[in-house]
């Protein structure tokens, strides 16, 4: 199977790169033989070091994203903190070129486009080992939980999340657990 990634990956965060490695790790278990690329959002910060082969697509271009999703079975979001409006959202964002996509503020345009694309090409897409919230307006929480209806399946770490999903009209969404705390610690001994 082929999938696509996409979060907070290879931006200098420690704590989403151990969940990129941790779901890289999970896929790889389940079929050795996946195709995986992710979206990072620097193209001079490594994302994953771990032992498998991964592809890489700059998240802010949105001609390789389609170009990856198109080769995907399967789109995945997460995990952390993604949907949530404490840096702002605008409604219009989420309909800009390329260029206004890079510049934009929040994160809730930054996760759907993906999820769009992938719906609009008949692929999977699961929201994985999500946080949800704060919403500072209801316009991004109204958002968010039209967004994450769109996914096939849905899972987040946290019950506040999860309570939170639900009371958002997200009935399928499922309480798992942060994906970091499955990582082998040998990954990272020198």
């Amino acid at each position: 199977m082929h999938f696509f990634i996409h979060g907070f990956y290879g931006a200098g965060n420690a704590g989403d790169d151990a969940i990129l490695h941790a779901l890289i790790d999970e896929l790889k278990t389940i079929d050795p033989e996946a195709v995986i690329t992710v979206s990072v959002r620097s193209k001079s910060i490594r994302a994953y070091f771990g032992p498998h082969h991964i592809h890489t697509v700059f998240g802010f271009d949105l001609l390789q994203i389609k170009h990856a999703i198109a080769k995907s079975d399967v789109v995945i979001i997460g995990g952390g903190g993604l949907l949530q409006d404490y840096s702002g959202f605008q409604a219009l964002n989420l309909f800009q070129t390329n260029q206004a996509y890079r510049n934009q503020q929040g994160a809730i345009g930054y996760y759907s486009t993906p999820i769009f694309l992938a719906k609009t090409m008949g692929k999977k897409v699961a929201l994985y080992a999500l946080g949800i919230g704060p919403f500072r307006t209801a316009e991004g929480r109204n958002a968010a939980a039209w967004i994450a209806g769109l996914a096939d399946a849905v899972t987040v770490r946290d019950r506040a999340s999860y309570e939170l999903m639900l009371e958002m009209g997200v009935e399928r969404t499922e309480l798992a657990a942060d994906p970091v705390v499955r990582l082998d610690a040998s990954h990272f001994r020198r």
